[in-house]
C-alpha cells in the first residue's frame, strides 16, 4: 500500500517542478535580471535563486506531500540543478529535463523513507 501512494506520489511531483522553474524564469527573477546578473553567484546564478525557487516549489509540493518531504525535494532539485547547469543552460532545460531532475529527487528523499 506504502509503494503505490508513493508511486502517486512521486507522478504529481512532476507539476511541481515544472512550476516552480518556471514561476523562477518569468517571475520576480526577471524583473531584477540586471541587478541579479551583476550579482551573481556561482556557475551564475542570480543571490536569490535558492531562496525564491525553495519558496515557488514549496507552494505546489505541500499540495502532494507531507512538509517535512516537500522541503527535502525542493532543497535537492535545487541543488542538484546548480550542480548539474549553469544559470543559463537551467533557464533553457526542457520539461523532460526538469522532470528528470524532480524524479530523481523524489525517488532520492520517498524510496529511502520506505526502506
Amino acid at each position: 500500500m506504502k509503494t503505490m501512494k508513493t508511486k502517486l506520489q512521486k507522478i504529481s511531483l512532476i507539476g511541481i517542478f515544472l512550476v516552480a522553474s518556471s514561476a523562477i524564469g518569468y517571475g520576480s527573477l526577471q524583473a531584477k535580471e540586471t541587478e541579479n546578473l551583476q550579482q551573481t553567484k556561482g556557475r551564475g546564478y542570480p543571490r536569490d535563486f535558492a531562496t525564491t525557487y525553495k519558496a515557488d516549489c514549496m507552494v505546489e509540493a505541500q499540495n502532494h506531500l507531507p512538509e517535512e518531504d516537500a522541503v527535502k525535494i525542493c532543497e535537492c532539485t535545487m541543488k542538484r540543478f546548480k550542480v548539474l547547469y549553469s544559470y543559463e543552460e537551467y533557464q533553457k532545460l526542457s520539461s523532460q529535463e526538469q522532470q528528470d531532475v524532480g524524479l530523481y529527487c523524489s525517488n532520492q528523499v520517498l524510496d529511502t523513507e520506505e526502506n
